[in-house]
């Protein structure tokens, strides 16, 4: 079983200094964790900060070829989004960009899913 976990601040939000967390579990053992300082400015945001997260681990599920796994993180937003659930989102947002490059690498992962945990 694969068990990925994500996470990103910003504060304030927006136009804060933001982060990310994030870490990948195989049948319960810990096999990567990093964590990244995004920056801060008018551009950061804490959806931009979950994106950085989301967008981490799924680069390192496909550099480790891993292909089935469960991503689970607290922004029902990015989980909604990532599921294909069709959460409404304004294209000149800041997580936009954010939002076009985890796309691009959820494509690449067809059997995985995100669960959301409530904060």
């Amino acid at each position: 079983m694969i068990e990925a976990y994500f996470d990103g601040a910003a504060w304030p939000n927006p136009g804060g200094r933001g982060g990310f967390g994030a870490l990948i579990k195989i049948d319960g053992r810990l096999v990567w964790e990093g964590y990244g300082y995004i920056g801060q400015g008018a551009q950061i945001s804490n959806n931009v900060a979950e994106y950085a997260g989301a967008i981490v681990v799924m680069r390192q599920l496909i550099q480790r070829k891993i292909t089935k796994a469960t991503i689970y993180g607290d922004s029902n937003m990015v989980c909604r989004q990532m599921n294909g659930k069709g959460h409404s989102f304004n294209k000149q947002a800041l997580y936009y960009p954010y939002y076009l490059l985890a796309r691009k690498y959820r494509a690449r992962l067809p059997e995985i899913h995100f669960e959301w945990i409530p904060p």
